[in-house]
């Protein structure tokens, strides 16, 4: 399910000067569409696999007016710095279930990556206005090392709620979402208003 969380005021993605950071930007099927359609937006793509992200650039190469609004960043994101094991997709048209610790749909031998707290990347990526999240359960550690980013307003965040990839990591099923309320944000779905206490499969 995708979730929206918002500050109290919210930005558009297609106005001036606003960057979008794309964790867990895959073959870059969000990122690419989005500079397309929005000509003054910026992009800042995360993507720890290392095959998939030579897809991304793959792609990249494909639509070269677009790259001077992209950046790549082939790392995962979390709540700390070191190296981490990450396993690729077993699934042949479905790149996008890899994840960090092992699971059914995933291969048995991981790629060694490494893994940053976001707020570490503002030395090398401008601070983002829209956040998009799509980490296979991971969505909490990765929250929790974007820090003092959090506290930016207007931010949205956009994010799929794994919740049954919660339970990899020993996580309630409403954590992300009492998180993100304790941060000072509202939830939301497609179809309204979501309680901060209320899980969603």
């Amino acid at each position: 399910t995708a979730l929206f969380a918002f500050s109290d005021l919210e930005p558009l993605a297609g106005e001036s000067g606003s960057v979008i950071w794309d964790i867990g930007a895959n073959v870059g099927t969000m990122a690419l569409p989005v500079l397309a359609s929005c000509p003054r937006a910026k992009v800042v793509a995360f993507e720890p696999s290392p095959d998939v992200c030579a897809k991304l650039l793959k792609n990249a190469l494909l639509n070269p007016r677009l790259n001077e609004r992209l950046t790549v960043i082939n790392c995962a994101l979390s709540d700390s710095a070191g190296w981490v094991k990450f396993y690729a997709s077993n699934e042949t048209n479905n790149s996008g279930v890899g994840g960090i610790g092992h699971a059914g749909n995933r291969v048995d031998v991981p790629v060694v990556t490494f893994a940053q707290p976001g707020s570490a990347c503002l030395k090398i990526a401008p601070m983002p206005d829209v956040i998009k999240i799509d980490v296979e359960g991971h969505e909490l550690s990765v929250l929790r090392g974007l820090g003092d980013i959090l506290d930016r307003r207007p931010l949205s965040i956009i994010f799929e709620h794994s919740v049954y990839r919660l339970k990899d990591f020993g996580l309630p099923p409403d954590a992300v979402i009492e998180f993100l309320g304790s941060r000072g944000f509202r939830i939301t779905t497609l179809e309204g208003a979501v309680p901060a206490n209320l899980a969603t499969d």
